[in-house]
């Protein structure tokens, strides 16, 4: 999973727009190339916070899933990002036949000033 770059998130962000593509090593090419996801049924983003809680956030297609694009966007009365700390992130897809969980990722969110 290559994510949009996540850079100086806040604690109590919102409105900020989570988004993944998702990628596979190539060997042939030996190239990343982007993953078609439109036959998934099931699309999240699974968020473990600086507390080990966990949050399962229904993320949804930019597009049709043809580009390997999920994206959520954090509504106005957000609490995900309410502790300072480090987050992992991963994306996990799913349909009748195959259970496909991204590598995680993680990141951090600081106190704004």
């Amino acid at each position: 999973m290559a994510e949009t770059k996540i850079e100086y998130l806040f604690k109590n962000a919102y409105g900020y727009e989570l988004k993944a593509i998702i990628e596979e090593w190539d060997s042939t090419t030996s190239a990343w190339v982007i993953v078609d996801i439109s036959g998934f049924t099931t699309t999240d983003f699974k968020i473990k916070k600086p507390d080990d809680s966990i949050v399962l956030l229904s993320a949804s297609f930019d597009t049709d899933g043809t580009d390997g694009v999920l994206v959520f966007t954090l509504p106005l009365d957000s609490t995900l990002f309410d502790q300072v700390g480090f987050y992992d992130w991963q994306a996990i897809l799913a349909n009748g036949n195959q259970f496909f969980p991204t590598a995680i990722r993680g990141f951090k969110v600081d106190d704004a000033l």
